[in-house]
């Protein structure tokens, strides 16, 4: 138990660190790369030997022969020092060299250790490492996170240590086992060539300078099987070229081509030709269909069905029923005309029509049913008829046709029968007449004038004529009903049963409907009602539109400038610019300077807030803005090489190693984009390279290698290159 007099107990584990825990020492883990990186810039090649392909002593465990692994490059703080020693024939000077590695960037970046006996480059020399020592500086004085490696380092002796264009090695080695003679077999080649051999590899590889990469053309696939596997090299055919349903063609260059002049439709099985087709034999089907006027050798049967007579239809054969022989009669169904005379032994039929005909003279018999009247045939004759006689018992003179009198009186009715006519020109353009029952037409130079109609219940006056109103006995109307007023008095004036004052018109030239006091030329009292048009006078392009559906346009000009839309099921729209025509929005402000409060150009597609002139860019503010919530940037992921464009803001990269192109001339001056680590796993081994397009750099680099885990960059371009901001 403890002292109660003790205030204070330490825990059994102490807590963690409340101000320094990872992410500070991320914090300076950031700030001492880009001190190294990119202020002080100091860069190493760092050449790892690879134990297991040297040649090494068998008996002293010494390097015969060091086989290193592709050099690393490295940024570290480096100092130079000279040591001068006295020799028999004179002073010799030696360079040396105490490099101080950034151990987290080093270790956890590059996955590379510092050991004696590798060796670095620095300039044109090479050294080698002889002492290694952690230094005994830490993060925030955590003595389990160490901050720097030290490395002292001397001149690489002469033939020690150098980088050969190539390695002979020897296929037999010297018997070493003194005791039994036996010899060792030789040792493994070097898995890697020297460092300045040029290299062909599959991706960029930003690291090694004399590499080249693979880089698949047209129709050229690359399928890397991985470390000690194939590359298979394939080469893919040509896609199809044209329409669905294209015929394949040679283009004369070994390509394909299609065109919609030739294709089969599976659907109905047809062969579609656009133009002519041209055969040097037959060309045979079962029916032809078309216009055959240009072929030849063609014969025809007779037309129509049997004992038609043929005549030609203008070129062609044809027949009717109306003109028949059957060998022995021909029969005519219609009028038969002859310019001379017709002779047969015998005629049957009506001769009513048929004149210079006599009937016998002198004191014939009455002809014709009872009560006709008798009269003379014109040849001597005496007839009668049906169609004119007297009812005795009546007193009634029936007609049976017209009735054609210069004065007329009767003291009883006149009767006539339905579709009979009374006419007053012997022209008979005008008439009067009742076509049908309960029905009286009355129609002057062949045009109806009136009509009046008890079954349909109506009243029709004019045809193609004027009628006038209040214009005098000799006034010509100018309009098909003319209303002439002398005064502002009522012209015209319709009321209805319930409601007074339907249509009013006034002598002044105003029009009221439900009232009869109109103020203005047209005055309504009430709603209007229309089923889809209102025009602007004389300008049929101009005019408000309610289509089917509770929709409304407003059109100026042919222009569609407003769309408003009420759905159901879904979504109300407000259109502006519905036919996507170069028109600008403009919101104007009230100071009275014309000043434009919102601007949205059609044309570049911006739009500007509290700008004077056209936006320069997607959305310009003129001024300071305020945000009541947060802002919400586009993020792309980016999975494969990546190609960024003008709509990218956050680029966040979920898989490495990755490459992404920026050209500068696509953004706008000024533009912003960043690139984050989203996948924590960029590394120097797998890292996310930014390159920008063609001679373009960023801060000066041709490529920039993201190699920290959840590391960042914000770049942005000058419209000519691109620099970390």
């Amino acid at each position: 138990m403890a002292d109660p007099k003790n205030k204070w107990s330490q825990p059994v584990a102490p807590p963690a660190p409340m101000f320094f825990g990872e992410k500070e020492r991320d914090l300076v883990k950031q700030v001492n790369d880009e001190l190294a990186e990119r202020v002080v810039g100091q860069t190493i090649a760092y050449y790892p030997i690879s134990i297991e392909d040297s040649n090494f002593n068998d008996l002293y465990g010494e390097a015969i022969e060091k086989v290193s692994l592709p050099p690393v490059r490295v940024f570290a703080y480096v100092e130079v020092s000279n040591e001068q020693t006295n020799e028999k024939y004179g002073y010799e000077y030696q360079s040396a060299l105490t490099v101080n590695f950034h151990r987290k960037r080093l270790v956890d970046d590059q996955n590379l250790y510092v050991r004696v006996g590798d060796f670095i480059q620095y300039g044109e020399d090479y050294y080698e490492i002889v002492r290694t020592y952690n230094d005994t500086r830490y993060y925030f004085g955590q003595v389990q996170h160490k901050f720097q490696i030290t490395a002292d380092c001397i001149t690489a002796r002469a033939g020690n240590f150098k980088v050969m264009p190539a390695v002979d090695r020897p296929v037999d080695r010297t018997t070493v086992d003194s005791v039994d003679g036996s010899t060792r077999p030789a040792p493994r080649s070097a898995p890697y060539p020297p460092v300045d051999a040029d290299y062909l590899t599959l991706t960029r590889q930003p690291r090694v300078t004399n590499s080249r990469y693979l880089v698949a053309g047209t129709g050229i696939t690359f399928t890397d099987g991985g470390r000690l596997a194939g590359l298979t090299i394939a080469a893919t055919g040509q896609n199809a070229v044209g329409m669905t349903g294209s015929i394949q063609y040679q283009t004369g260059g070994g390509t394909f081509s299609g065109s919609a002049n030739l294709v089969y439709l599976t659907g109905s099985d047809t062969l579609s030709i656009t133009g002519d087709i041209s055969a040097s034999a037959n060309v045979s089907a079962s029916a032809f269909y078309g216009d055959g006027s240009n072929l030849s050798g063609i014969t025809t049967g007779p037309a129509g069905a049997d004992t038609q007579v043929q005549y030609n239809d203008e070129g062609a054969l044809a027949g009717s029923s109306n003109l028949t022989f059957n060998g022995t009669s021909l029969t005519v169904t219609g009028d038969l005309t002859a310019s001379v005379n017709v002779s047969a032994s015998a005629f049957y039929g009506d001769g009513s029509k048929l004149t210079g005909i006599t009937s016998g003279g002198g004191s014939a018999n009455a002809q014709g049913p009872v009560g006709s009247l008798q009269f003379q045939t014109g040849s001597g004759g005496i007839s009668g008829s049906a169609a004119l006689s007297f009812a005795t018992a009546s007193s009634a003179l029936t007609v049976g046709g017209d009735i054609s009198v210069s004065s007329m009186t009767a003291s009883g009715d006149i009767v006539l029968d339905e579709d009979q006519r009374i006419y007053f020109e012997s022209d008979k353009g005008t008439w009067i007449e009742t076509d049908s029952a309960d029905r009286l037409r009355f129609v002057v130079g062949s045009n109806q004038m009136l009509l009046l109609d008890e079954d349909d219940d109506r009243v029709n006056i004019g045809y193609g004529n004027k009628l006038g109103v209040g214009l005098g006995n000799n006034t010509t109307p100018s309009a098909l009903l003319h209303v002439s007023s002398s005064d502002d008095a009522a012209l015209f004036r319709v009321d209805g049963a319930t409601a007074g004052n339907v249509l009013f018109a006034t002598g002044s030239g105003r029009v009221g409907i439900g009232t009869d006091a109109p103020d203005y030329a047209l005055d309504v009292a009430g709603d209007i009602g229309l089923n889809e048009y209102l025009y602007h006078n004389g300008d049929a392009d101009t005019y408000m539109r309610f289509p089917t559906g509770d929709k409304i346009h407003l059109v100026a000009g042919g222009v569609n400038f407003l769309y408003a839309w009420q759905k159901d099921a879904a979504v109300n729209k407000l259109i502006f610019n519905e036919d996507n025509t170069d028109t600008d929005i403009v919101f104007r402000s009230a100071d009275g300077a014309n000043n434009k409060l919102i601007y949205l150009d059609a044309s570049t597609h911006r739009v500007g807030i509290g700008t004077d002139g056209n936006p320069s860019h997607l959305l310009t503010v003129g001024g300071a803005s305020h945000l009541s919530g947060g802002l919400v940037h586009k993020r792309t992921a980016v999975t494969s090489n990546y190609t960024a464009s003008t709509a990218d803001y956050i680029l966040g990269v979920t898989s490495v190693p990755v490459s992404i192109q920026f050209d500068a001339t696509d953004f706008a001056i000024g533009q912003v984009i960043v690139v984050k680590d989203e996948s924590g796993a960029a590394s120097s081994s797998d890292p996310i390279t930014l390159t920008p397009s063609g001679s373009q750099t960023i801060d000066g680099f041709s490529s920039i290698p993201l190699e920290s885990a959840y590391g960042a960059l914000l770049l942005y371009s000058n419209g000519a290159n691109w620099f970390i901001y």
